[in-house]
């Protein structure tokens, strides 16, 4: 790839695609573009918005900067880099999911998750079932939200924990039967 200092460009599906095969988390947004800072002489890439150095296989031309992109929408276009833009969260949203990231960090390091296995795990076993545990842990938390120490943030954490645990059941139950 020849990317140019200043260029747009965009995650390839090929980086998300890898990250979840091989389990690794996904660093680099999907659904932002990257403005290129540096190109450094090792194949990686500086990035304007993250900090870090990326390998350039990662990404892709985005989508605004190809000819096929501008003939599609019209030929009264211009190439307005405003048009595709980075969301502009309004609620804090990345905070709190790294708050929540480090919630769930801390979780792997408390007593349940000191001999290798969590109880979890057990109990997600059968997908099913971990899907009414983890829905009635979220009832459970909400519930009390307020009543056990108060206006309590680890409740709300908890509930946020919960509904990750949900999706990776349903997930399973979608992809296994169960």
């Amino acid at each position: 790839m020849n990317f140019k200092v200043g260029e747009k460009i965009a995650v390839t599906d090929e980086y998300v695609q890898t990250c979840n095969a091989r389990g690794f988390r996904i660093l680099l947004n999907p659904n932002v573009l990257y403005t290129v800072k540096k190109i450094c002489r090792d194949c990686s890439l500086e990035l304007e918005e993250i900090d870090g150095q990326y390998h350039f296989s990662h990404f892709k031309t985005a989508p605004y900067n190809t000819e096929e992109f501008w003939t599609g929408i019209g030929q009264n276009t211009s190439r307005d880099a405003s048009i595709v833009k980075a969301i502009q969260y309004k609620f804090s949203e990345p905070d709190y999911l790294k708050e929540l990231e480090q919630y769930v960090d801390s979780t792997y390091s408390q007593h349940y998750a000191s001999k290798g296995v969590q109880t979890a795990e057990l109990i997600f076993a059968d997908a099913q079932r971990g899907l009414h545990y983890t829905l009635s842990n979220i009832v459970k938390y909400a519930d009390r939200f307020g009543k056990k120490d108060g206006k309590n943030r680890q409740d709300l954490l908890k509930i946020a924990h919960y509904t990750i645990h949900a999706l990776h059941c349903l997930d399973k139950l979608e992809d296994n039967n169960g």
